[in-house]
């Protein structure tokens, strides 16, 4: 089946795609949000895979926690490729993917994922890890620099985007060959709730109503 994957949630942006189950898994990457477009990143593994984007029958998305621009971006590329084709979305969590990253290195045993959620928190979930398999032991969550910290004190096992300048831990980033992969694998962990995870409460503050102007003016 036919496949595109797109990763947006970091800083390393990165798009795989497949022919079917059997064949190779083809990727691009780029660092930086507006160093390369979505659609030369998408063209690029197309072309290595022989394909055209009505070719594609499953776009698989990542949906964070990271960067809520970024996990925006690859949804609303597709989103209007499924209105132009009728395919299917299927999303996993960036914690799953990364998870799945750290088996390919060969890590092993208790993992704790994180995850930079600005102003002084991190996301972090924590995985036990086996050859070709990775189980979350519990749910993703926010955490301070002080619960970090005491990790790191405890000597846990951290990886995660930057995570060696956060905490010394061992740098670690989304790929979407990993989603590719994951499909193939562990089909399971695919869902189709394609809403960015964001754990913080959605808060804005209101405008003031303007004044109305005088009589014959306009805004």
């Amino acid at each position: 089946m036919p496949t595109l994957a797109l990763e947006f949630s970091t800083r390393f942006r990165s798009v795989a795609a497949t022919r079917d189950e059997s064949s190779p898994i083809f990727t691009s990457t780029a660092e930086g949000m507006r160093t390369t477009g979505t659609m030369e990143l998408v063209g690029k593994v197309l072309e290595a895979a022989h394909l055209r984007i009505t070719d594609i029958d499953t776009v698989l998305v990542g949906i964070g926690p990271g960067s809520y621009t970024g996990v925006r971006a690859a949804l609303a590329f597709a989103e209007g490729w499924k209105l132009a084709t009728e395919g299917t979305i299927l999303a996993i969590p960036t914690n799953h993917i990364l998870a799945h990253g750290l088996t390919l290195k060969g890590a092993s045993g208790k993992w704790r994922i994180i995850i930079d959620a600005q102003k002084k928190e991190f996301y972090s979930a924590t995985y036990s890890l086996a050859p070709g398999n990775f189980v979350m032991q519990d749910a993703i969550k926010i955490v301070s620099t002080d619960e970090l910290t005491e990790a790191t004190s405890a000597h846990e096992q951290i990886a995660g985007p930057e995570a060696l300048r956060l905490c010394g831990g061992v740098d670690l980033y989304p790929l979407a060959e990993s989603m590719i992969q994951i499909s193939r694998t562990l089909p399971q962990l695919m869902q189709m709730d394609l809403e960015p995870i964001y754990l913080r409460p959605i808060s804005f503050v209101k405008a003031p109503k303007r004044p109305p102007l005088p009589d014959g003016l306009s805004r």
